[in-house]
């Protein structure tokens, strides 16, 4: 059984005790919401289980084998177009141009993108229609452990409700 568990889970900066003791379990097909306060360690915790960052004390066990993240800000790439940024992904995974740009164009007219946005660069995008390529580009992997760091807190309401809806 896929499975994500944390035990004991503690982390610092330098000095400065982000969190401590913390533990909890997430099987496949859960869905878990953690809330705190601006700077309570949300953003680090799923750095640590995404392995974004190295654990210094307790334990993360990740039963997933192709996890995905989506961040607060998009991060695109800037040198590179809606398409390629969306199916980058999938050139690490050595996928061949043709499948990878096939797949990438499906998902992100599914996701509400224009044929006409597939080549434009992340500036000419409005914030909405990044946080599509960036919704895009964690799909387009087809997880089977998503991990969403607010993607969406910068957004309108009704755009809010049509990404929550189209995830």
């Amino acid at each position: 059984m896929k499975r994500l568990q944390v035990r004991a889970l503690a982390h610092a900066f330098g000095r400065d005790e982000i969190f401590s003791d913390i533990e909890f379990g997430l099987n496949a097909g859960e869905v878990v919401a953690l809330v705190g306060p601006s700077g309570c360690g949300k953003t680090t915790l799923l750095h640590l289980c995404a392995g974004l960052l190295d654990v210094q004390d307790g334990q993360i066990e990740n039963g997933f084998a192709n996890p995905a993240s989506m961040f607060q800000q998009p991060n695109l790439l800037p040198w590179k177009t809606t398409l390629d940024n969306i199916a980058l992904g999938l050139k690490a995974r050595d996928i061949g141009k043709r499948e990878r740009l096939l797949r990438a164009e499906a998902l992100a007219l599914r996701l509400g993108l224009a044929h006409g946005d597939l080549g434009k660069f992340p500036h000419q995008l409005s914030g909405g229609m990044q946080s599509r390529v960036s919704l895009a580009r964690a799909l387009v992997l087809q997880p089977d452990l998503l991990l969403l760091d607010e993607p969406f807190a910068a957004l309108d309401i009704g755009l809010k409700e049509e990404l929550y809806a189209l995830l």
